[in-house]
């Protein structure tokens, strides 16, 4: 059974998505990155999600979402059911694409910690030992400047999709500043993480050199097999972080969604018991279309988690 865990609107997140045994069904082939893209555009206007930062690796997926309607399980359980479909469609398998694990999610609680989680996140290609920089990596990935470009037109993989379907021809993919960095010149906004991405990455490439392992390389990921995995054992944390900011927001944001599962499971365990009349607490997702949780804004506990912290202006923190 999932945990829960509260939805708010206004939050910024980090999601982590695994394919199941560490499977390379997400190779970066054209027809996989086609595919990712338009799905991301497609259902971030649908679901009023939006997307600061992407990375798709051969084997798993990180994206910081802004979430301005509280809305970001709607858009995951759609966006990653029709990954999993049209890419077992493509490499002509069926079965269960996704790891048993539930999707990670780590809200992102001040400006710093957004602007670190984007560095780790466009640096993960050069972490994993891929590519010597993050630009050379041949799957989806925002780069730096994704915030002062034009928003990118993606066209419906029609190899999949029916061209008398549901599902438009085409779709714009925009990559959004997050609501910590409100205000902001995207200019700078762009500059900032480009130093940050560009220290990240020149730091992962020293350990990779004193590790005495190359990277494998762009042409090297296209030439693995999509069926096969890392040969290395995968390396868990035991605990995987429910929030990243500053020490004394983070502990009173761990105390809001302790107390937030204490009162969902309280009531939870009254509506089981037959009382219709219960009252989940705001940020309910699941149960708040028949059970009167809030779609406000969360009051009171809750507010931390999206109480955000204005980032100083000027250069990048080294």
């Amino acid at each position: 059974m999932s945990v829960a865990r509260p939805v708010l609107p206004g939050a910024v997140l980090m999601v982590t998505r695994r394919c199941i045994d560490r499977r390379f069904f997400l190779r970066p082939d054209a027809e996989v990155r086609a595919a990712l893209e338009y799905l991301l555009a497609v259902g971030l206007a649908r679901f009023g999600v939006l997307v600061v930062a992407a990375a798709f690796l051969s084997n798993h997926y990180h994206l910081i979402l802004s979430d301005p309607e509280g809305r970001y399980p709607a858009f995951l359980q759609w966006f990653d059911s029709l990954v999993a479909r049209a890419v077992n469609s493509r490499r002509g398998r069926c079965g269960r694409f996704w790891d048993g694990e539930q999707v990670h999610i780590e809200v992102l609680l001040d400006a710093e910690a957004v602007e670190r989680k984007i560095a780790y996140v466009l640096a993960n290609p050069v972490a994993a030992g891929l590519v010597e920089r993050g630009r050379d990596w041949p799957g989806v990935r925002s780069s730096p400047q994704a915030w002062v470009r034009p928003s990118k037109v993606v066209r419906r993989p029609d190899w999949f999709f029916r061209a008398d379907g549901v599902m438009p021809d085409e779709a714009e993919l925009t990559y959004a500043l997050p609501p910590t960095h409100e205000g902001m010149d995207t200019g700078e906004f762009a500059a900032r993480i480009a130093r940050r991405v560009g220290e990240e990455e020149e730091r992962l490439r020293v350990l990779q050199s004193e590790s005495k392992r190359p990277f494998l390389g762009a042409r090297g990921v296209l030439r693995q097999r999509w069926w096969s995995r890392p040969g290395t054992s995968e390396v868990r944390r035991r605990v995987k972080p429910l929030v990243a900011g500053a020490r004394e927001t983070c502990s009173a944001a761990l105390e809001a969604i302790r107390t937030f599962r204490w009162r969902y499971s309280e009531a939870l365990t009254a509506w089981r018991g037959g009382d219709r009349r219960v009252f989940f607490p705001p940020g309910t997702w699941r149960m708040r279309e028949l059970h009167q949780a809030s779609r406000r804004p969360p009051p009171g506990f809750l507010a931390v988690l999206v109480g955000f912290r204005a980032p100083a202006s000027g250069p990048a923190p080294a």
